[in-house]
């Protein structure tokens, strides 16, 4: 494959893509609004619309992958977390239709440059993405959290078991003994 994208107007070289990054920014109030989320979706529709993807740029699994990897990249660059549901907007096609393609529904074809099929490079993306999310509740964003369980069925275990079996494992001695409280007599009582 070579590096360029070739659309119905124009080719692009993938280069291009880092300069329409450049030009979109220059178009902000200030250059670190593209940290800011909305801002960084904005050049994603920005680029979206300059690279104009069509069905056939859809069937060639080796672009669409020169693409996942060129996005994933300006995510971590701006500090975004990658997500599918972006780079739907990126390649201007559903989210469902990538929900397909990992399943193999369709267009399952195979990708000699790469060894895998669409079916795997799909899952291949989504678990990027799901790392990222992860990456992203480790940083306390509460949201990513939320991602992790609705998009990737995670589930926070339950810890309060082991806990409460350490309390009642001790004796009233050991617990009065961790606050310096003199044992009571059992008479007292």
């Amino acid at each position: 494959m070579s590096n360029a994208l070739k659309t119905e107007n124009k080719i692009y070289d993938f280069n291009d893509i880092y300069a329409f990054t450049t030009e979109y920014i220059s178009t902000l109030s200030s250059a670190d609004d593209i940290y800011n989320k909305q801002c960084f979706n904005g050049l994603i529709k920005y680029i979206a619309l300059k690279i104009n993807i069509t069905d056939n740029h859809l069937a060639n699994i080796d672009y669409l992958n020169t693409l996942w990897d060129i996005y994933t990249t300006l995510c971590y660059k701006y500090k975004n977390p990658i997500t599918t549901t972006r780079f739907c907007v990126l390649i201007s096609t559903h989210r469902e239709t990538l929900n397909r393609w990992k399943k193999g529904e369709y267009r399952n074809d195979y990708s000699d440059k790469l060894s895998m099929s669409r079916c795997d490079i799909l899952k291949k993306w989504h678990n990027e993405a799901e790392g990222s999310l992860e990456s992203e509740s480790l940083n306390g964003n509460i949201g990513a959290i939320f991602g992790l369980k609705a998009g990737y069925g995670w589930q926070e275990q339950q810890q309060t078991e082991h806990i409460h079996r350490h309390v009642v494992e001790r004796t009233a001695d050991q617990i009065a003994g961790d606050y310096n409280i003199p044992a009571l007599e059992s008479d007292t009582i």
